[in-house]
C-alpha cells in the first residue's frame, strides 16, 4: 500500500528510485522505470505480468524475469543500478514516467537529454500539511536526478508529457541479448548534485552490488543470535528493516537541501524519513544503541532543521515536514540523545535551544498553549475542541516531561535560566491528571460527558474522537511512558494500577468500535493492539508497578508462535512497519530489555527468548546476553546479572552497555516473587 510492493499482486508497474517502508500513508515512487519492448516483426508489447517464483531479492540485489526482459537492480547511497536484458530479436526502450507516484502527485517537472543519459527534476506533494496553513496546503518536495545509460548502441530520447522514451536502435534480427546498464543518482539539492553524486559512486551493476552485499553482510556480522531457526529468521529480518531508515540526504560532496539549514561546524551528514510519533518509542532507541554514529547525525539534522524552523521535525519527509501525526517527540529524541551524550559538545546549546524553541508558549499546538496555562484540552466535539485533544494532551506532557529532565540536568553548565523553563516544563510533564475523570477511570477532555453518553472505553477511530489510533483504555497508560509513579498514584496505587493494566490484555475487550484501520495485531483479541504504537510500552510498566513477573509473563504471550504477531513470509508483522518500530520492539524484546521510558537512558529488563547474542557495538566493545535454563516452558527470570553481579532494579543503563557487557538471565518455571524486591524499585 505504502511502498508500492504487495506479494498479492501479480502486476508489474516498474522500478523506483524512493520508496517507504510499511507507513500509514503512501508517498515517494519517484522516477519510475518502465522496461519496453516491440519484437523485430511488427507487433507487441512487453508482458508485464509478475510472477513471483521468477524474482529473487536478497539485501541489496533484487532479479526480476519478465516475458522477454531480466531486470536486476542494486544501489549505492545516492544511486540506484539496473541491468536490464532483452531478449534476442527485441527493440529495447525504457520510460521514464515522471507523473508516475506512489500516493504523491506531480506538480511540475523538466527532463532533458545531457551527454550519455538524461537529467531533471520532479516536484510533487504527498501526505502531509505545511505547518502554519491551517491544513491547506499540501508538502512540497522536488527531487533531481541524473541518469547515465551504458550499453553497446547508441540511443534516442522522445519527450511525450511527463515521460521521456529512451530507445536504443539494434538490428532486429540480432541473435544475442541486448543489455543495458542504467544508473540513476538522486539529490535534494539540485540536478548538480545528481550529477555530483553519479561521479562519487560510478561503477558497473556488479561492482556496485558486491559494494551493497559487503556492506549489508558487515551489518548483519554485528548481530549474531542463537535461538530457534524461525525466531532467528525474524530477528535478522527485523534488523534488515530497522536498517532501511532514516534515510541519507546529504549529497556526496556533504551538501545539505537549501531548506535544510546546517550547524554552524558545517559537518556531518543529513537525514531524512523521521516519524518521530513512531521511532521515539523503540526505532529510535535502537539506533541509538546498533548505529550511534547515525543516530548522532539524526539528531544533528533534527537540531539543525529548528534553527532555520524554529521548532523540531515531526515527520520528516525528504527534505519537507509534514506536519504528520501529534505531539512534538523530537523532543524527547533530542533529549535522549543529550541523556546518552551522543550528542556532540558543541552542538548541546543548539540542542537545548531547539527543545526550548519546540516546547515554547507560542509553539504552534493549541494543546500546549492550554497547558501553558494550566488547562487541559476540550473535547473533540466540544467547543474549542480539535480531534484527537486527549491523546494529544498525554503525549505532549510526555514530551514535555523529556524536556524538563534534560534541562535540569544541562542547565547549572550551559543556561542558567534553563532551571526555570525546566520547572515549568516539569509542571506541565503532570499536566496528564487534568484529563483524568475519576467516576469513569479514564482520561478525558473537557466536555466528554456529553460526547460519550454511557462511556465507550473501547472506541477508536481516526480523528472521530479524543484519541488517535487508539481507545481510552489503551491511552490509559501513556503517562506511565515518563511517570509510572505519578500515575499510579492517580488511578489508587501500584495495585490497582496493574489490575488496569491486567485488562488491557483480557481477551474479549476488543469491540467492534476498535474499527481504525492502524488498530491491528490484537493479541487474543484484547486490547492490547500490538500492531500499533500507543501499547508498544505497556507489558515493561509491570516492572515499575513492582510485578516484574508479569512483564514477563506478558512478553511471553506476545512472543509465542500461539500469538501469531511476528511470522516469517508475507504479512508477517501484525501492523504498520512504521519505519522500524515494530522490527525494533521485537530486537529489544527478544534480547530481554526495552526503553520504556525513551528519554531516561534506561532498558526495563524483560523475558529474553534468545539462547545467546552478541552485539558487536560501534567502537569495538562487546555486548553479550546469555540465557541459562531457556526453554518453552521457563518463562519466568529467577536472577539477571551483569558482569558478574547480580541486579536489584529491574533496568540496565545505556551506559553499562555501550561499555560492552555480559548480561546473564537465569530462567525457570515459576514467578520469582522477590526479583528486584528492593526499596529502589
Amino acid at each position: 500500500y505504502s511502498s508500492g510492493y504487495h506479494s498479492s499482486s501479480n502486476r508489474f508497474i516498474g522500478m523506483v528510485h524512493t520508496a517507504l517502508s510499511g507507513t500509514g500513508l503512501p508517498d515517494f515512487g519517484d522516477l519510475l522505470v518502465v522496461p519496453g519492448a516491440s519484437t523485430g516483426r511488427g507487433g507487441g508489447r512487453l508482458d508485464l505480468s509478475l510472477k513471483h517464483p521468477q524474482e529473487c531479492a536478497v539485501p541489496g540485489r533484487y532479479v526480476l524475469a519478465l516475458s522477454n526482459v531480466m531486470i536486476a537492480a542494486t544501489a549505492s547511497e545516492h544511486v540506484g543500478v539496473q541491468r536490464i536484458m532483452w531478449k534476442p530479436r527485441a527493440a529495447p526502450h525504457l520510460i521514464f514516467d515522471l507523473g508516475w507516484g506512489q500516493g504523491s502527485t506531480t506538480i511540475a517537472h523538466e527532463v532533458i537529454r545531457v551527454g550519455d543519459g538524461i537529467s531533471g527534476w520532479r516536484k510533487s506533494d504527498g501526505f502531509g500539511r505545511v505547518p502554519g496553513t491551517g491544513g491547506t496546503a499540501r508538502a512540497r518536495r522536488t527531487v533531481y536526478f541524473s541518469c547515465a545509460f551504458h550499453s553497446r548502441a547508441a540511443f534516442e530520447v522522445l519527450f511525450e508529457g511527463t515521460q521521456a522514451i529512451v530507445s536504443w536502435d539494434v538490428n532486429s534480427t540480432q541473435l544475442a541479448p541486448f543489455v543495458v546498464e542504467v544508473q540513476c543518482a538522486l539529490s535534494a539539492v539540485s540536478v548538480k548534485g545528481a550529477e555530483g553524486n553519479l561521479r562519487a559512486e560510478e561503477g558497473g551493476f556488479h561492482e556496485v552490488a558486491a559494494r551493497a552485499t559487503h556492506i549489508w553482510q558487515r551489518e548483519f556480522s554485528r548481530f549474531s543470535v542463537n535461538t530457534e531457526l524461525p525466531m532467528r529468521r525474524l530477528l535478522m529480518s527485523a534488523l534488515y528493516r530497522t536498517l532501511l531508515t532514516p534515510n541519507l540526504l546529504s549529497d556526496a560532496d556533504g551538501a545539505w537541501p537549501p531548506a535544510m539549514p546546517r550547524l554552524d561546524d558545517g559537518i556531518g551528514r543529513a537525514y531524512s524519513t523521521l516519524g518521530t510519533w513512531d521511532t521515539f518509542r523503540a526505532a529510535s532507541p535502537w539506533l541509538s544503541l546498533f548505529r550511534p554514529s547515525v543516530y548522532t547525525d539524526v539528531v544533528r539534522t533534527m537540531i539543525s532543521w529548528a534553527t532555520g524552523h524554529r521548532r523540531l521535525p515531526k515527520w520528516l519527509l525528504w527534505d519537507r515536514e509534514t506536519n504528520v501525526m501529534i505531539a512534538y517527540h523530537g523532543v524527547a529524541i533530542v533529549a535522549d540523545a543529550l541523556i546518552k551524550r551522543l550528542v556532540p559538545p558543541a552542538d548541546i546549546r543548539a540542542a537545548l535551544t531547539s527543545i526550548n524553541a519546540t516546547t515554547s508558549d507560542h509553539y504552534n499546538e493549541p494543546v500546549a498553549q492550554r497547558h501553558a496555562a494550566g488547562e487541559r484540552m476540550p473535547s473533540a466535539d466540544t467547543a474549542g475542541g480539535m480531534p484527537e485533544a486527549v491523546s494529544t494532551g498525554l503525549e505532549v506532557a510526555v514530551d514535555d516531561a523529556c524536556a524538563a529532565r534534560v534541562l535540569t540536568r544541562e542547565s547549572m553548565s550551559h543556561d542558567r535560566h534553563a532551571s526555570g523553563t525546566a520547572a515549568r516544563l516539569a509542571e506541565r510533564g503532570r499536566m496528564y491528571s487534568a484529563y483524568y475523570d475519576r467516576a469513569r477511570g479514564y482520561f478525558l477532555g473537557t466536555g466528554a460527558a456529553v460526547r460519550y453518553g454511557p462511556f465507550a472505553y473501547h472506541y477508536a477511530h481516526r480523528k472521530a474522537n479524543d484519541f488517535t489510533e487508539g481507545s481510552a483504555l489503551q491511552y490509559l497508560f501513556t503517562p506511565a511512558l515518563t511517570d509510572p509513579d505519578g500515575l499510579a498514584a492517580l488511578v489508587g496505587g501500584p495495585d490497582k494500577l496493574a489490575i488496569r493494566l491486567e485488562s488491557l490484555f483480557e481477551p474479549r475487550r476488543a469491540r467492534a468500535d476498535l474499527n481504525a484501520r492502524d488498530v491491528t495485531g490484537c493479541l487474543n483479541h484484547s486490547q492490547y493492539c500490538h500492531g500499533n504504537e500507543p501499547v508498544h510500552h505497556a507489558p515493561y510498566v509491570f516492572n515499575s508497578l513492582g510485578k516484574p513477573w508479569r512483564t514477563q509473563y506478558w512478553i511471553d504471550r506476545i512472543l509465542s508462535p500461539n500469538a501469531n504477531l511476528y511470522r516469517t513470509g508475507p504479512r508477517g508483522l501484525p501492523g504498520n512497519e512504521d519505519t522500524g518500530q515494530l522490527s525494533a520492539w521485537l530486537l529489544f524484546s527478544a534480547l530481554g530489555f526495552y526503553p520504556r521510558d525513551p528519554c531516561s537512558g534506561r532498558y526495563e529488563l524483560g523475558r529474553p527468548t534468545v539462547h545467546r547474542a552478541s552485539l558487536t557495538l560501534e567502537g569495538g566493545g562487546l555486548l553479550n546476553i546469555e540465557v541459562h535454563n531457556q526453554r518453552t516452558e521457563h518463562p519466568y527470570v529467577q536472577r539477571v546479572m551483569l558482569n558478574e553481579l547480580e541486579l536489584n532494579q529491574s533496568y540496565i543503563t545505556h551506559e553499562e552497555l555501550m561499555r560492552g557487557a555480559k548480561l546473564e538471565f537465569f530462567m525457570g518455571a515459576a514467578p520469582n516473587y522477590t526479583l528486584f524486591n528492593n526499596e529502589e524499585t
